[in-house]
């Protein structure tokens, strides 16, 4: 799990990158999010969007 949360973080960055043609370094090399912080439903700000788009 933590392998892919690097990979995804790391590809994630890049594409936001390209996307927004800002500074790299305004975006972190690391997730500073661990695997239990994502995963914990109090701290799912992913769910709260997700469901707003959804209503």
């Amino acid at each position: 799990m933590t392998k892919a949360l690097e990979t995804t973080w790391g590809d994630g960055r890049d594409l936001a990158i390209r996307e927004t043609g800002l500074d790299p370094d305004l975006f972190p090399e690391d997730n500073p999010f661990s695997a239990e912080h994502l995963l914990d439903p109090d701290n799912a700000v992913w769910y709260s969007l997700a469901w707003d788009v959804r209503t």
